[in-house]
């Protein structure tokens, strides 16, 4: 546990040479000089001054920077993971208990199996956003699977209701639990966790992170309507849609039954399919990483469609093939790992170039709505079980999704975002002096001719 007390705060009293002196800034500063696109309104400007003030404060100690914000991590991250986690755990169960008696069980034809998971889409598309949690869900989930299996008939009751149960009153159990715990908005946090004077910089690092003049923060229902019209929501929307949804849920809904058509039994298939999922959120993490310090979204999900395409396209011709089982297997971790590895890049891609704040909830919101509903809906019909094991016509669909909605969209994006950052870098800087006002430029948001996209 960090210390909370790594720094100063702005009031501390400290005595040397018998003098008292106050840590803080208190030195006047003249807001005329402050280097900004448009004359800042005076509160606005002494505010930005205050987040200056607060930067060079606490980033003077690298190291106790990083403190802090790895303190602002422990306290937001561990509830929201274990939410993605139980989310996704629910949501994998699907592809678990097929290779059980499930569908003997529920009289259900692998027909009608692929029809209910298409409906659940429906509901889920349109309450849920997307998440990263799920490489560790699907390694969770095929280890409880495994772990249930010896647990047939007992109580009267099958492996796949155990699994329903047991995962089912975990998710009730902690959803409960989170009235009390899941973190609220940083201005509701109590001072046991940040003294006022972190909270503020805090706060101010993310508002003026892209300058002096911040976006417009008002909420206005035509920022919906614009994020709809906006084309940079539907490069996402295909990205997520067929460059992630559709390679995802296939092989998520699938993997339990291909690996025991690699010669398993359907319990020793449920603990095989662990090791890739763990291997993709390794893998995940390591492209998160490349893809913020390089600011490079692009770059890294053309890495991760040639990591599980390659998978892809090494797979499906052994599968033709029993005496090649192994290679098989191994494939199927390039294949997780690689479409799993794209979604930081796509996450993150259009949050970071829609500066207005309601503009981009209703983006993120609408491209998950469309690409987890369209990408959900295909993924879980593409792989038949009339096609089992070697799934012709669904890799074909997934390869040629993949190909076009994910590698051609991501370098559609990419030109149109770099076509406008090279246009507004040929407009001369004294041509945009006094031209736009602080609230013009706030309002254009990502629009403004002095903000660029990241590529």
């Amino acid at each position: 546990m960090v210390a909370n007390n790594i720094y100063p705060t702005l009031d501390e009293k400290s005595s040397k040479n018998s003098e008292e002196k106050t840590v803080g800034f208190t030195a006047p500063i003249d807001i005329s000089v402050i280097d900004a696109p448009a004359t800042l309104n005076p509160a606005h400007a002494e505010e930005y001054v205050e987040f200056l003030q607060l930067k060079d404060h606490f980033e003077a100690d690298p190291k106790a920077h990083k403190a802090l914000i790895r303190r602002l991590d422990l306290r937001i991250i561990p509830m929201l993971f274990l939410y993605y986690l139980l989310n996704s755990l629910d949501k994998a169960n699907a592809g678990n208990v097929k290779i059980y008696t499930f569908l003997k069980d529920t009289n259900m034809s692998s027909h009608q199996f692929n029809l209910a998971l298409t409906w659940y889409f429906f509901t889920y598309a349109g309450l849920e956003a997307p998440s990263n949690a799920t490489m560790l869900s699907g390694a969770f989930g095929g280890l409880l699977a495994y772990a249930v299996g010896p647990l047939q008939g007992r109580l009267g009751l099958k492996q796949w209701q155990y699994l329903f149960i047991i995962e089912g009153a975990i998710t009730i159990f902690f959803g409960i639990l989170g009235l009390w715990l899941c973190v609220n908005f940083p201005e509701t946090w109590s001072s046991r966790f940040f003294k006022p004077d972190e909270m503020k910089f805090l706060q101010l690092r993310v508002k003026y992170e892209n300058g002096a003049v911040a976006p417009d923060d008002t909420f206005r229902w035509s920022a919906f309507w614009e994020a709809v019209k906006d084309w940079k929501t539907y490069f996402i929307a295909s990205l997520l849609a067929f460059g992630g949804s559709v390679p995802t849920y296939s092989v998520n809904y699938t993997l339990a039954t291909m690996v025991q058509s690699l010669g398993y039994t359907s319990v020793k298939a449920q603990a095989m399919t662990a090791p890739p999922y763990v291997f993709a959120f390794f893998s995940v993490i390591a492209i998160a990483i490349y893809s913020d310090k390089y600011r490079c979204r692009a770059r890294s999900l053309l890495i991760s469609y040639f990591v599980g395409t390659t998978g892809i396209v090494i797979l499906w011709p052994c599968l033709y093939h029993k005496n090649l089982a192994g290679v098989s297997y191994f494939t199927l971790f390039l294949v997780v790992a690689g479409y799993n590895m794209q979604a930081p890049a796509v996450g993150s891609w259009l949050g970071t170039n829609v500066r207005n704040p309601a503009k981009r909830s209703a983006a993120m919101g609408w491209q998950s709505t469309f690409g987890q509903l369209l990408g959900g809906c295909i993924g879980a019909n593409i792989f038949v079980s009339s096609e089992a094991p070697t799934y012709k016509s669904g890799f074909i669909v997934l390869l040629v999704l993949v190909m076009v909605g994910g590698v051609g969209a991501t370098i559609a994006n990419w030109y149109c975002l770099r076509a406008s950052n090279l246009k507004k870098d040929k407009i001369p800087l004294e041509e945009l002096e006094g031209k736009y006002t602080e609230q013009q430029l706030s309002e254009m948001g990502e629009y403004s001719p002095y903000f660029r996209y990241i590529l």
